[in-house]
């Protein structure tokens, strides 16, 4: 599967985006990290059978566990957690485990994703906003986190004060009521009437040091 390694990362930061169906498919999220609750509810939402492996949960990954969506396990992982894994997040911010995580997945063509440490991880997470049945995702390859989380934000406002779910609703209907020959030429042409106006500023001057470091 090829997860990446530091020497190798250049060669491999071009990702290719996919949608991943996860349903009834074992999925491992290891660690303690505070995030790790919520890396967990979106496993749920997204319905995988998800393991989780904290040795410190905390309060809200207990109280996550304690809803049945996911089974908890309070101890360390090991290499037989990654029997019949399609798919494992590590959480914890540590090098070491990273790569020691990454080996071991390499070596049984799992998914892996090291939160915030792209060159251990064969895939990288996106930030998404939805609409309906409509999704945008923006990603970094894992460079730039906090960009993504941030545009993210400034789409679903947009998405959200454009009514944008109401349109979708709009096209799946008319996607469903248009005769199949005719589906392609009705959808492109309604679609011709949808546009996005507007634009991405950054108020930060690239050689303002101190409003970046926050002195």
């Amino acid at each position: 599967m090829g997860s990446p390694t530091k020497a190798n990362h250049a060669e491999a930061s071009a990702s290719f985006p996919v949608a991943l169906n996860l349903v009834s498919r074992k999925c491992v999220l290891i660690g303690s990290a505070p995030e790790t609750a919520m890396r967990a509810r979106q496993f749920v939402d997204a319905g995988a059978a998800l393991q989780v492996i904290s040795e410190s949960p905390d309060s809200a990954l207990l109280a996550a566990a304690a809803e049945g969506a996911f089974l908890l396990h309070v101890r360390a992982h090991s290499l037989s957690d990654l029997a019949g894994t399609w798919l494992v997040v590590l959480t914890d911010q540590s090098s070491n485990l990273a790569a020691t995580l990454a080996a071991q997945c390499e070596s049984q063509s799992v998914f892996f994703c090291a939160v915030d440490q792209p060159d251990y991880s064969s895939f990288g997470h996106v930030a998404v906003a939805r609409a309906g049945t409509l999704w945008a995702a923006v990603g970094t390859s894992g460079r730039a986190p906090a960009l993504a989380s941030r545009l993210r934000q400034e789409l679903q406002r947009v998405f959200d004060e454009s009514g944008l779910a109401r349109i979708v609703e709009q096209f799946v209907a008319l996607r469903e009521q248009t005769a199949p020959p005719l589906r392609r030429t009705t959808m492109l042409s309604r679609a011709k009437h949808v546009s996005l106006t507007g634009q991405i500023t950054d108020t930060v001057a690239p050689s303002d040091t101190s409003a970046i470091s926050g002195k």
